[in-house]
């Protein structure tokens, strides 16, 4: 026997195994998540049957006899008469009504299903907002509750979103009811780098937390029993960026400075990724443990492509420095956000690495700071022209997430088709979210987000009759009102060629007065007019049936001099004199229009200073000893030719009301102006229009106070005779009217006693979102009301118990207050919304259920805002507008503006 037998014995110990330290296999398993890719999902929807968000017990739902806007085929798809059912949270079958019955007939007598009859409503996947600070600036607004930006340092991509989710404000609710089903929830934009987001569906689940809100998370706790386990799931991470002058303004970083912090940032992202793949190149040989760094590992993903960046940004010069950034670093941006100067910028946005980024815009919401003065309406379509996607988004609040669908209903009117400006809110925003695999799209297998409207989403004033989100309905109670058949059309594209090719020649800034003017116009194609005759109030004055088209070729307006001589079929056109001929295609003459509520006449850019007339002090308040019994006229600051004020004129708004830009309660006394007056020389209508003062619980003394003061003043109890003494002994005789900025119900209240007080005070509340609780009282005490703006956000603890209107309830605020007889006005909060003031009383007639008439819709944006404001302008040469079209729709476009105290006639 030989020692090296191959026998059961062995002469030497055996080697034992190495033992792989627990540093090595936890650094394996990091290296595993780190390599692994966000899925494919190319086959995601392929026979699925359950989503993962499916609710235990949810019944199924059938959705028949509908007009369903898929989404695919590059949007065009409607299918006509189409029925979608809803099971297992996912769209399980969709197509024309008898081939789903054919399918479903089998599941009618298994299970219980709910059966809707749509008859032919408007059927649109769930709403997609990509920007929105939902949960984070939760309604209403308080300092304990906000979460949107962290300011401790400027550079900050360790922070997340979804810590700051308050599931309980008073804005889900409202943003369900606008058929917004998906949000991605941005941190803000105070810092280069704010930090991560989540996309989160806006429903609340019946675990009721806000990590079940998110979809596809990619982090997780798995339970299994009675332990947990925190683990990433692979799925697409998502980081807020943000360049420009919030990070000046915030931490006094100029676009240098910022381009220095990026690139700083991104090196030590840069840094641990190559340290992290050396570890894992190297594996069990390692001697330290995996590298890890909490604060730059979302950068590293970043690289790996795992994580999707979201950059606010404005102008050229950002675009710029981000191509720039993408390149060296190689990274691919998801979108560009706010993107003002986008359209002029393709250059620069063509070379960002890894292709063209998505741009995600405000339609109409510009000039309010330098980045967005050379904003367009008319960028989504020159993007597009340039091979660009386009995206609308809210910013909520900055706009009410759940009106996003009026950025698209706009958007059409300034040269979108129908099928891009509806992808701009589901389909492309659901791609760029890394998630165009399960929402988006009314397609088998989907999520079961669902909107089924009262009219074509496009028309203004569409409203969700029932959100599903989940395939769970919404909407408790759903007010719901017959919309007219020309709202259920799709829209047309309108030729927008030559406007986009004068703003690209003009580089943004193209001239915005008429073309030319005349003092002889005749007007053809007018079916109506709505001016005042002999009293306050608008008439309408029809010249033909409605919808008579064999009649309207013969309808006409005669112009001479500037006044309106002869309206009817039986004016007759003359035959000598330098006319000029209009074709209004059915189109309407209405008073000019007016805007209040903004500080337009005072203000340029609100975020410049120098642009604006500056703060008045607060004579009603604390600190003001030097300038005791001082008032402030706004007519002395007035300024003219500003941006907004020429957008408006063209838009229909001949007059503007402005108070001084006040510091506090006391707003000083507004004026009022042509909004196409050189100066002041020539503009001013009404020199002295009303006294202005605001109320509200965010004062640091307390409202009884000021309403003590404001009574001591009406009574004349003060024995120094000041200018302010004097103003309102005249607001007490009545002789100038009280404008009291007010939300809250109680301080209305107490005002309304007050006013019982002195029986020739005038007073008129603005803004009033909690008018609706005491309306019975306001119109009882001959108070009017301006609504400002026309449509109530919950946004501060003064407003928070507001009307919201359709679909939450029968009426809105504004048709609400007027069905109980209050004079009601409607008001904007911002210079750029005075453009869309025809808009606001077209919505609001819209969805007003024939409670109010077209004459008193446009009462609202004239002649009572002029009552309510004391004005009392010039009778004379009063401003009108010639409307093209529709003007209670998106189509409708100025074609004449006599503006007021002019004698000639701008022509658009």
């Amino acid at each position: 026997m030989h020692l090296l037998s191959s026998g059961p014995f062995f002469p030497l110990p055996r080697p034992q195994p190495k033992t792989t330290p627990d540093f090595i296999k936890a650094g394996l398993a990091r290296c595993e998540e780190v390599r692994t890719m966000p899925p494919d999902t190319s086959n995601f929807a392929k026979d699925r049957t359950m989503s993962d968000r499916f609710e235990v017990g949810t019944k199924s739902v059938l959705l028949s006899n509908g007009t369903l806007w898929t989404g695919a085929q590059h949007g065009e798809e409607v299918i006509y008469g189409g029925s979608v059912l809803l099971k297992n949270g996912v769209i399980f079958k969709i197509g024309k009504h008898s081939d789903v019955m054919a399918d479903v007939q089998a599941l009618l007598a298994k299970e219980e299903v709910e059966t809707i009859d749509l008859q032919g409503k408007w059927v649109t996947p769930g709403i997609v907002d990509t920007h929105s600070h939902a949960m984070v600036d939760a309604a209403p607004s308080l300092a304990s509750s906000e979460d949107t930006n962290s300011l401790r340092a400027n550079i900050q991509p360790w922070l997340a979103s979804w810590n700051g989710f308050n599931i309980h404000g008073l804005e889900l609710p409202l943003i369900r009811a606008g058929g917004i089903s998906t949000m991605l929830i941005l941190p803000g934009s105070a810092n280069n780098m704010g930090g991560q987001a989540f996309v989160a569906k806006s429903r609340i689940t019946s675990e009721d937390t806000p990590s079940s809100m998110i979809v596809e998370s990619p982090f997780a706790i798995v339970q299994d029993g009675n332990s947990t386990t925190y683990k990433r799931t692979g799925h697409y991470r998502h980081m807020k960026s943000a360049m420009g002058e919030n990070i000046l303004r915030v931490h006094g970083m100029n676009r240098l400075d910022q381009a220095a912090e990026f690139r700083m940032a991104y090196l030590e992202g840069q840094k641990l990724k190559e340290s992290q793949d050396k570890w894992c190149a190297a594996g069990k040989e390692n001697t330290e443990p995996f590298p890890e760094d909490y604060k730059y590992e979302v950068l590293a993903d970043v690289l790996r492509g795992k994580t999707l960046v979201n950059t606010h940004s404005y102008t050229s010069a950002d675009f710029d420095a981000f191509a720039r950034l993408t390149n060296e670093f190689k990274f691919t941006p998801a979108a560009m956000h706010h993107a003002h100067e986008s359209y002029l910028s393709n250059g620069s946005l063509s070379k960002v690495y890894g292709g063209k980024p998505a741009l995600a815009l405000f339609i109409n919401n510009a000039n309010y700071k330098q980045e967005s003065y050379l904003g367009s309406p008319y960028a989504p379509y020159i993007l597009v022209q340039n091979g660009y996607e386009v995206m609308f988004k809210s910013d909520h609040p900055v706009l009410d997430s759940r009106y996003l669908p009026y950025e698209a209903q706009q958007s059409v009117a300034f040269g979108l088709n129908a099928s891009t400006a509806l992808k701009a809110i589901t389909v492309t925003p659901a791609n760029r979210l890394g998630l165009g695999h399960r929402i988006g799209h009314l397609l088998k297998g989907y999520d079961a987000d669902v909107v089924v409207w009262d009219s074509n989403p496009l028309a203004l004033g569409a409203t969700p009759v029932q959100t599903y989100i989940d395939g769970i309905a919404q909407i408790e109670t759903s007010f719901t009102i017959v919309k007219p058949e020309h709202a259920q059309k799709m829209p047309k594209t309108r030729d927008v060629s030559k406007e986009a090719a004068e703003t690209m020649k003009y580089r943004g800034d193209p001239p915005l007065g008429a073309k030319h003017s005349a003092k002889n116009i005749v007007f053809q194609g007018v079916s109506a007019v709505y001016l005042k005759r002999g009293g306050e109030s608008v008439q309408e004055i029809r010249l033909i049936p409605e919808n008579d088209a064999i009649q309207l070729a013969d309808s006409r307006v005669i112009v001479e001099g500037g006044e309106i001589t002869c309206a009817g079929t039986d004016c007759v056109t003359p035959l000598s004199g330098d006319y000029e001929s209009v074709n209004l295609d059915g189109g309407v003459i209405t008073t000019g229009l007016t805007a209040y509520g903004s500080y337009m006449g005072l203000m340029e850019i609100r975020q410049e200073r120098v642009t604006t007339d500056g703060k008045i002090p607060d004579t009603l308040s604390e600190g003001s000893s030097l300038l005791d019994g001082m008032v402030t006229f706004g007519k002395d600051g007035a300024l003219f030719g500003g941006k907004d004020q020429k957008i408006a004129f063209a838009n229909g708004v001949t007059k503007g009301v402005v108070h001084p830009i006040e510091s506090g309660v006391f707003q000083g006394v507004s004026y009022s102006y042509a909004t196409n007056g050189k100066t002041s020389l020539d503009g001013l209508v009404d020199e002295v229009a009303a006294v202005h003062v605001g109320l509200g619980q965010s004062s640091k003394i307390s409202t009884a106070t000021h309403i003590g003061v404001l009574r001591a003043l009406l009574s004349g109890e003060y024995p120094e005779k000041t200018e302010l003494t004097r103003l309102f002994k005249k607001v007490a005789k009545g002789d100038l009217v009280l404008v009291v900025e007010v939300d809250k119900a109680d301080i209305m209240a107490n005002l309304v006693r007050l006013k019982s007080e002195f029986t020739g005070l005038k007073m008129t509340f603005v803004g009033a979102h909690e008018a609706w609780l005491i309306a019975d009282e306001i119109a009882k005490a001959e108070i009017g009301v301006i609504v400002s703006p026309a449509r109530s956000y919950p946004g501060s603890w003064d407003s928070r118990r507001i009307l919201p209107g359709l679909p939450l309830s029968a009426e809105s605020l504004p048709v609400y207050l007027h069905n109980r007889g209050v004079a009601v006005g409607l008001g904007i909060t911002e210079e750029w919304m005075a453009r869309n003031v025809r808009l606001d009383a077209a919505w609001t007639y819209i969805n007003a259920n024939i409670s109010l008439s077209k004459a008193q819709a446009i009462d609202m944006v004239s002649t009572n805002l002029d009552r309510l404001l004391g004005l009392k302008g010039s009778k004379e040469n009063a401003g009108w507008v010639a409307w093209e079209g529709d003007f209670f729709g998106m189509s409708g476009a100025v074609k004449a503006v006599r503006g007021e105290g002019q004698e000639t006639v701008a022509l658009f």
